[in-house]
């Protein structure tokens, strides 16, 4: 299964070789995977024994353990199984932010990592869903685990714009209503949200067992604010536009910025949602490399670094690092 899209690099790929997402916590499907499963069946990891019950199988009688105690357990063996992994991805106006330090738009960033890890998920036959949401959901691709899905999957994400307001728990909510199994759910967003609602939705996910994550992906602009000269900052999701001085408020921003950090950073720990934040500099290599380490934890701690504090802005600077 080797696709044509300009969001899969062939090299990255090749570099990832074989690869495997296994999520270290238990989820449910329907199909045989490398995934723990809360059902038990005849896989190769046994988990405990049971004292045995007319119907059971005789061949998982333990010998050794009848000897010892003149008594029948049987073994009982962890599932195997396939997983569902929904995507939810931002596409509101900030979204199509591109500083000149940055390779891609943070749109694209965020659509070529969900591309590449729905590869390799659907490589390994898990479930791969999408939902992209701004101020409503504008796409929603039903998790499948079809060779097929994966064409599906990347023209949907090719066909993606960063266009409106942002409004990210109507795509959460979308995923409550598909995501009755237990798996896992990656967002994918700058984060410049209604947070109230947005955490209210996020939380319900959670109660449904699902193993979330929340990846926050930032411009280098936004990080530093490095404009040197006086400059007009035009916002992406409104018509609002503002003539500053960045040296002037360089001080306020950045305090401004680590005080949204720690809220997004607090309120994701508080409900147990991994965060992690890349911003759009990095390789998506790097990137990948964290998010398949981070699933594989058991309990990942939050890595986040920045994050802004207020809607990102598009600029217009002469004289600045443009």
């Amino acid at each position: 299964m080797h696709p044509s899209s300009l969001l899969l690099d062939p090299k990255l790929l090749a570099r990832l070789g074989k690869t495997r997402i296994r999520v270290d916590q238990r989820v449910d499907g329907t199909l045989s995977g490398i995934h723990r499963s809360p059902h038990h069946g005849a896989s190769v990891e046994f988990t405990e024994h049971a004292e045995y019950s007319p119907g059971d199988e005789l061949k998982n009688i333990d010998w050794q353990v009848y000897g010892r105690t003149d008594r029948y357990y049987v073994k009982r063996f962890e599932d195997e199984t396939n997983m569902r992994a929904f995507f939810v991805l931002d596409c509101s106006g900030s979204m199509g932010y591109e500083g000149p330090r940055s390779t891609y738009s943070k749109l694209t960033y965020s659509a070529r990592l969900t591309a590449t890890l729905a590869y390799l998920l659907l490589r390994q036959r898990d479930a791969v869903g999408v939902v992209a949401a701004r101020d409503n959901v504008v796409h929603h691709l039903p998790a499948r685990a079809s060779s097929r899905h994966v064409n599906r999957t990347l023209e949907l994400l090719d066909d993606l714009s960063p266009t409106g307001k942002t409004d990210l728990a109507r795509g959460l909510a979308r995923v409550a209503e598909m995501g009755h199994k237990r798996g896992l759910v990656l967002v994918l967003s700058d984060m410049f949200t209604d947070l109230d609602r947005f955490f209210l939705n996020l939380a319900q996910l959670k109660a449904q067992r699902h193993r979330v994550m929340l990846l926050q992906i930032l411009d280098p602009d936004e990080l530093s604010l490095p404009f040197r000269r006086l400059t007009s900052f035009r916002s992406l999701e409104s018509p609002a536009r503002l003539l500053l001085e960045p040296r002037a408020i360089r001080g306020d921003y950045m305090s401004a910025l680590a005080t949204f950090l720690s809220q997004v950073a607090s309120r994701c720990g508080d409900i147990g949602v991994e965060h992690h934040t890349f911003d759009t500099s990095q390789s998506i290599e790097e990137a990948l490399e964290t998010i398949v380490r981070a699933l594989s934890r058991r309990r990942a701690s939050s890595a986040g670094a920045q994050a802004p504090a207020a809607r990102e802005q598009a600029h217009d600077d002469p004289g600045g690092p443009r």
